[in-house]
This record gives structure tokens, C-alpha cells and sequence, in this order.
């Protein structure tokens, strides 16, 4: 199901044009990764997707739980040597145009970004998230049930 997302979610990056997308909200974070022991308040993680890379980035503390528990997108461990600004450079000529979540992006949060990636635009993933696949509508309809 969460790789079906990652793939709609970059059929929209295509039909957007756009090269790359960095989310930073918990509900999307989990939303793409079924992950849900991220805090809302605390900025513990973000996911980075390209045309043809897809990462989660957090910090050692989540990284056993991330490997096992989101394997469709590959781990990146931030630390002191490893920052988050070295996966952005090291994307840098592969993402021309990069969408983000500016209602959810800390001023120091998108001067870095904007450091790296001059073409910034706001992307939203609400229209994905509305469209409710059928194993969606059978957990939604079984959680009114049990309600």
C-alpha cells in the first residue's frame, strides 16, 4: 500500500513537472510510510523523493525501527558528519524543480533548502491523500463498525 502511494505521489511530481518533493509534516510522513511514532511537535524526520531515489531521513534513534519498518524507502541517518544539507548536495543536479510543504517548513528549515535548490515551489499532497484506495475504505468502514 505505502509503495503505492510513493509511486502516485511521483506520477503527480511528473504531471507537476517538478523534479523532487521534500516533505516535512508528520501526517504525510506517515501517511507515505505507515510510520507513526514520529512526533507532531518535534521535526525527528522528513522524506526527500526524486525521480529516481526516495529517502526517509531521521536521526539514530529511529533507524532499527525505520530499516524494518519502511523498507520501501531507503534510510538516511543524519548525524553530526552526515546533515541532512549533504543529501541535498549530493541531489543538487538532479532535482531542477523541488516542491515543499511551506505551511509546514521552519524559516531555518527553508533557508536551507533554498540554499541548494533555487526552483521552490509549494506542493500539496491532499489531492493523494483524499483518494481513498479500496483497502482504505474497507479500514475506514471496519473502524465505523467497531465504533
Amino acid at each position: 500500500m505505502f509503495e503505492d502511494r510513493i509511486k502516485k505521489l511521483k506520477q503527480l511530481l511528473e504531471k507537476e513537472k517538478m523534479d523532487g518533493l521534500f516533505i516535512s509534516s508528520a501526517a504525510n510522513i506517515e501517511y507515505l510510510t505507515g510510520y507513526s511514532n514520529f512526533s507532531t511537535v518535534e521535526r525527528e524526520a522528513y522524506i526527500l523523493i526524486g525521480t529516481n531515489f526516495q529517502y526517509i531521513i531521521t536521526d539514530g534513534r529511529y533507524a532499527e525501527a525505520i530499516k524494518r519498518e519502511v523498507p520501501h524507502l531507503a534510510l538516511f541517518e543524519r548525524g553530526h558528519k552526515k546533515t541532512t544539507e549533504s543529501l541535498f548536495k549530493k541531489h543538487k543536479k538532479d532535482i531542477k524543480r523541488l516542491g515543499i510543504e511551506e505551511d509546514n517548513l521552519t524559516v531555518s528549515e527553508f533557508k536551507v533548502v533554498k540554499k541548494h535548490f533555487k526552483n521552490i515551489k509549494h506542493f500539496e499532497i491532499g489531492e493523494l491523500r483524499s483518494v481513498k484506495s479500496d483497502d482504505e475504505i474497507k479500514n475506514i468502514t471496519k473502524a465505523c463498525q467497531m465504533g
